[in-house]
C-alpha cells in the first residue's frame, strides 16, 4: 500500500501502473496522466 503525501491511501491499481512505468510498459507520461488524479507522482515510481 502506497500513501500519498498528505496521508491519502493511494489505489492499488496506481502501484501497477507505477510498476509498469518501471518496467518500461508504460512511459512516465503516461504514469503521470494516469495517476496523478489519484495522488501519484514521479517520486513514487
Amino acid at each position: 500500500m502506497m500513501v500519498s503525501d498528505s496521508g491519502d491511501r493511494i489505489p492499488d491499481f496506481v502501484t501497477t501502473i507505477a510498476e509498469s512505468a518501471n518496467a518500461g510498459a508504460i512511459d512516465r507520461r503516461e504514469f503521470l496522466a494516469i495517476g496523478s488524479p489519484f495522488g501519484a507522482t514521479t517520486a513514487v515510481t
